[in-house]
Parts: structure tokens; C-alpha cells; sequence
């Protein structure tokens, strides 16, 4: 075989190796991801001194039923629950106690700016808002562990989510695996800012983890022109306006 002078075997490799590189890259930014979600046994409180296990005894039950659903291009996804068959024998009031202990409440889309959550304002839900908060690109740790989850090799990265509410302050550790040949940078609910999509990730309270990928250009819904607040905004208003 002859090589054009010009061009040195091995660097025909490299031009051949960055081709490749792209090739898959672009095979992998975009698709669907399924996730269940269980929730992680804290050894020093109980059942009893959950206010969601109160009102919903059976939220564990109930959440071995939960699929959630992340539909993600290069620059925006969706996140939302799916309808299944297996939901259709609990209450709507059931449903919205069990999945609310695991962070979700309606629709989460991401895009290269923020993350951006459906909620209402007040109690009637008959206001639609979008809670805005911030990519955390910053606040994450990336490790050099790794593991294998669905055959792709992923990353470990830790970082902490200050909350706040009201004059009280409370952190949350947060372990998040990424997979860097997975070109996007989002993830279940509204965990995001990776440099690849997230396959698993974990609060003190539940774990979001992969069941299935499938990869291919998906339409994704356009994030609604709601009135956007931040979460402490938000809470604001509705200090100032406790009627609605």
C-alpha cells in the first residue's frame, strides 16, 4: 500500500483516530434514558419520622413503579415521568406523596444556560412557573474512580447542594456517575453540568439509577414561556402572599 509522502503513516492514524472520535461522539449525543428510583435507608431516622411516610405509608411500594424519562440532544432535555400501566392502580394523591420524596414534582428540562423545573405558584396549580436555578459546572468533584454501568465506562463526581429555606441552611451530599462518551451534560431530574450524561446519581435521601439507552434524534418539548423565579424567590412570594 502506498502513502502519500506528505502525510507519515502515523499521522494518517491520528487523522483516522479523531474521525472515529467524532464519529462516535455524534452517535451518542442524542437519545432516550430510562431511570428508576429507589430510595436510600437512612440508618438514623425511621419511617416515623418521615412526613411523607406519614401521610403515604406505602411511598416505598409505590416507587418500585416509577420510570422516568430523559430525552436528550446536544443542547436540551426533558425529564418526566412515564404513565405506565403499573401506576394506574395507585391514587393520584398517593402518586404525588411518594414521588415528591424523591425531588420531583412535574417536568424538568435542561439546556446550556440552566435548569429549569415545572411547578405552580400557590396551592391551586392553576398558575404554571418554571424554577430556575443554575448549571452547578463548578461546584463538582470529578474522581478518577470509575465504574461500568450499561457496558459504558463512567466517572465519579461528588459535590454538595447547599439548600436554603427561609433563615435555615441545610447541605446535601450529591455522587453522580457520568459517562464522558456520552457528549451532553445533563441528567435525571435536575442533577446536570458534567462533561458527559449522568447514568446514576445519588442524594443522602434516594438513588436515580440507568435501566435502559437508546440512542437516536427524539423530539424533545420546548421549555414553556412560564414566569421563571429562582426557588428562594419563589418562597418569597409566598410569604408575602400566603393565599394563594
Amino acid at each position: 500500500m502506498k502513502t502519500n509522502p506528505l502525510f507519515p503513516t502515523s499521522i494518517l492514524a491520528v487523522i483516522l483516530f479523531f474521525i472515529l472520535s467524532s464519529s462516535i461522539a455524534q452517535q451518542f449525543e442524542s437519545g432516550i434514558a430510562h431511570y428508576v428510583v429507589k430510595p436510600i435507608k437512612n440508618q438514623e431516622k425511621d419511617g416515623r419520622n418521615d412526613p411523607i411516610k406519614a401521610l403515604e405509608p406505602f411511598s416505598d411500594q409505590i416507587s418500585a413503579s416509577f420510570l422516568f424519562e430523559l430525552t436528550f440532544n446536544e443542547g436540551l432535555s426533558q425529564f418526566v415521568i412515564v404513565e405506565t400501566d403499573a401506576l394506574r392502580k395507585f391514587s393520584e394523591k398517593s402518586l404525588k406523596l411518594s414521588v415528591v420524596q424523591f425531588g420531583y414534582a412535574d417536568t424538568v428540562w435542561q439546556d446550556n444556560a440552566g435548569i429549569y423545573s415545572k411547578s405552580f405558584e400557590g396551592f391551586s396549580e392553576r398558575e404554571p412557573i418554571l424554577i430556575d436555578e443554575s448549571i452547578p459546572n463548578g461546584s463538582w468533584k470529578i474522581t478518577k474512580e470509575k465504574k461500568e454501568i450499561d457496558q459504558f465506562t463512567c466517572y465519579k463526581a461528588t459535590r454538595t447542594a447547599v439548600i436554603k429555606r427561609g433563615s435555615k441552611t441545610f447541605s446535601t451530599p450529591i455522587i453522580a456517575w457520568f459517562c464522558p462518551d456520552i457528549p451532553v451534560h445533563f441528567g435525571p431530574l435536575d442533577f446536570g453540568g458534567l462533561p458527559g450524561l449522568i447514568l446514576e446519581a445519588q442524594t443522602d435521601k434516594y438513588l436515580y439509577g440507568l435501566k435502559s439507552i437508546k440512542f437516536g434524534k427524539f423530539p424533545i418539548a420546548a421549555i414553556p414561556t412560564y414566569p421563571k423565579f429562582t426557588e428562594e424567590q419563589l418562597i418569597e412570594r409566598l410569604t408575602k402572599n400566603p393565599e394563594n
